[in-house]
C-alpha cells in the first residue's frame, strides 16, 4: 500500500485539470409507476442488486419497492444459528405472516448489478424475478379472525390485503448464502414469500440463479428482468425471462424469451399483452376440445345405437374438415379478440388477478365445456333420430331416409353452431372476424356440394338429393336452436350468478 502511495505522489506531478467524465446513472422513465403498477397487481418483487446495503435501500425507496408505510426488516447474522434467531424475531413479529401456504403464484425477482445509486437511464440492471403470492398476505400482522381465504374460497393473493402495515426484507449477499442452508431455508423462504418486496444486495450472478431456483422450487411462477451479461444465469433459471437491450450490451436480451428496450414496457408486457394472451389461449384450449367432444359424442352415441357395429356416423371427408378447414379460420382470428381495453388494463392493474388466479382456465370451466360438448351431441343425436325416425319417407323420391343424407344434416347443424359458439365467446368483433366466421358458411355449401358430386366417392349426390328435402331446413333450424340453447343458458348463468371483473 505504500509503494503504491510513493508510485502515485511521483506520477502525479504538473497535471493539469482538463475536465472530468461520467455515466448518468439514474432510475429509468416511469420505472416507479411501473413497479407500483405490478405491486397492486400482485406481483411481489425480488431485488437482486450488487449494490452495498446502503445504496441499495436508497433505490428501493427511489423506485417504489420500499415506502414509507412498510417497516424495513434486515436479516443479519454471520452464523446459520444467528441467522435463524434473526428470522424468527421476524416470524414471531409477523404471526400472521408465518402462516403461509406456499403454493402457486406469479414470482418476479428483481436484481441490480451496479454500485450506483440508480438505475441507469438506457438500461435497468438486474430486475429479475417477481414473486406474486397467491397464499401469503402481504400486509402486515393477520389478525386472528382474519381468513388467508377470499370470498370465493380461494388462497388470497399478494396486494389483496391493502390498508395494512406490511414489511420488506433486506438480506446481504453472505446472510442470504446462510438463510439457504437447510436449517434456515424454510422459515426464511415462508417470510420471504409473505414479504412485500425482498432486498437481496451483494448478489453474485450464482445466488441470484440460486435464489430464483429456490424460490422455483416451492411452486412459484418467476419472472426474471436484466439487462447485463451476468444476468443471463438468472433470466435463463426463470421460468420467464426478460432482457433488456440496453448501455451494457444485447446478452440479456439475447438469453432470455422476452426482449425489452425500456423497463416501463414490462407494464405493458404483463398487464395487456400478457391478460390478452391468457385469455385467448384459456378460450382456444377449451374450445378445441369442446368440439373435439361435440363429434366425439355423436359417433359414440351412434356406435351404441347401432351395437357397436363399427360403423362411422361421420364421413371422412367430414372428418377431416372440420378441425382442418371449417372452424380454423375462427379460431385462428380470435387472436385479435380484446377482452377489455387496454387503457382499462392500466388504469386497473388489480385485473391481473383474473389471470393469476386462472379464472379463465381451471378445472371448473374446462370441464363445464366438455359437459357443454356432451349436451350439445346428446340433443343432436336425439333430435335427428327424432326427425329422422323410420316411418319417415323422403317426399320426392319415396325412399327413407339413408345415413349420408342424415349425416348431412346433422353435420351441417353442427358447423353453424360453432358461428354461434364462437361469436358468444368473443369480446370483440373485427370485420375480420366476421369474414372468418361467416364466410366459413359459404365456404363448407360449396365445398361439400363439390365433393358430392364426384361418382368416385360414396357421397354422391348427396347433397344434391338432400336440398330437395323440404324438411331440410326445418330440422338444421331446430337442431341448431336446440344445441344453441345450453349455451345460451350457460353464459347467461355466468354473466349473472358467476361474473366477474371482464363481464
Amino acid at each position: 500500500g505504500d509503494a503504491v502511495a510513493e508510485a502515485c505522489d511521483a506520477l502525479e506531478t504538473e497535471l493539469h485539470f482538463l475536465g472530468a467524465s461520467a455515466i448518468e446513472d439514474k432510475l429509468q422513465l416511469q420505472a416507479p409507476e411501473t413497479i407500483s403498477a405490478l405491486r397492486r397487481a400482485g406481483v411481489s418483487f425480488w431485488m437482486l442488486t450488487g449494490d452495498k446495503y446502503e445504496t441499495a435501500r436508497q433505490v428501493a425507496l427511489s423506485c417504489n419497492l420500499l415506502t414509507l408505510a412498510e417497516e424495513a426488516l434486515v436479516v443479519h447474522g454471520t452464523t446459520p444459528q444467528e441467522v435463524t434467531a434473526c428470522l424468527r424475531d421476524i416470524d414471531f413479529k409477523y404471526s400472521g405472516h408465518s402462516r403461509t401456504v406456499v403454493g402457486q403464484s406469479n414470482v418476479f425477482v428483481s436484481g441490480r448489478d451496479s454500485d450506483s445509486d440508480g438505475f441507469p437511464e438506457e438500461s435497468l440492471p438486474l430486475l429479475g424475478g417477481s414473486l406474486s403470492m397467491s397464499p401469503a398476505s402481504r400486509s402486515g400482522s393477520v389478525t386472528p379472525t382474519e381468513s388467508p381465504l377470499a370470498m370465493d374460497g380461494s388462497p388470497r393473493l399478494a396486494g389483496e390485503l391493502d390498508g395494512r402495515r406490511g414489511y420488506v426484507l433486506l438480506i446481504a449477499g453472505q446472510t442470504l448464502e446462510l438463510a439457504m442452508q437447510d436449517e434456515c431455508r424454510e422459515l426464511f423462504l415462508r417470510l420471504g414469500l409473505a414479504a412485500n418486496s425482498v432486498i437481496c444486495c451483494r448478489m453474485t450472478p450464482s445466488v441470484k440463479a440460486a435464489v430464483t431456483r429456490m424460490v422455483k422450487e416451492v411452486g412459484r411462477r418467476t419472472l426474471a428482468i436484466g439487462d447485463g451479461g451476468n444476468d443471463v444465469a438468472m433470466l435463463q433459471e426463470a421460468d420467464v425471462g426478460v432482457g433488456i437491450a440496453g448501455l451494457e450490451g444485447r446478452q440479456a436480451a439475447r438469453a432470455a424469451d422476452f426482449s425489452i428496450a425500456r423497463f416501463r414496457f414490462l407494464k405493458d408486457l404483463l398487464l395487456v399483452h400478457g391478460h390478452y394472451s391468457y385469455e385467448r389461449t384459456c378460450y382456444i384450449v377449451q374450445y378445441c376440445f369442446y368440439k373435439s367432444m361435440l363429434l366425439s359424442l355423436c359417433q359414440i352415441l351412434y356406435n351404441f345405437a347401432t351395437r357397436v357395429s363399427g360403423l362411422s356416423f361421420w364421413n371422412s371427408f367430414m372428418l377431416a374438415m372440420f378441425n382442418g378447414v371449417y372452424t380454423l379460420p375462427p379460431i385462428f382470428f380470435y387472436v385479435l379478440d380484446v377482452a377489455m381495453p387496454r387503457r382499462r388494463l392500466l388504469q386497473c392493474p388489480q385485473l391481473y388477478r383474473h389471470t393469476r388466479r386462472n379464472h379463465a382456465l381451471n378445472s371448473r370451466t374446462f370441464v363445464g365445456y366438455l359437459l357443454l360438448g356432451q349436451l350439445q351431441g346428446l340433443l343432436a343425436m336425439a333430435l335427428t333420430v327424432g326427425i329422422y325416425s323410420s316411418s319417415y319417407v323422403d317426399a320426392k323420391f319415396g325412399f327413407p331416409p339413408d345415413l349420408a343424407g342424415v349425416t348431412f344434416t346433422t353435420y351441417t347443424s353442427i358447423l353453424l353452431l360453432q358461428t354461434a359458439v364462437v361469436l358468444l365467446g368473443s369480446h370483440t368483433v373485427t370485420w375480420i372476424n366476421h369474414v372468418a366466421i361467416w364466410g366459413m358458411v359459404p365456404l363448407y355449401f360449396l365445398s361439400i356440394f363439390v365433393y358430392s358430386e364426384l361418382p368416385m366417392f360414396e357421397f354422391y349426390a348427396v347433397v344434391s338429393r338432400a336440398f330437395t328435402d323440404p324438411l331440410l331446413v326445418p330440422a338444421v333450424a331446430l337442431l341448431v336452436a336446440a344445441q344453441l340453447l345450453p349455451a345460451f343458458i350457460w353464459h347467461a348463468w355466468r354473466a349473472n350468478f358467476r361474473p366477474t371483473e371482464l363481464v
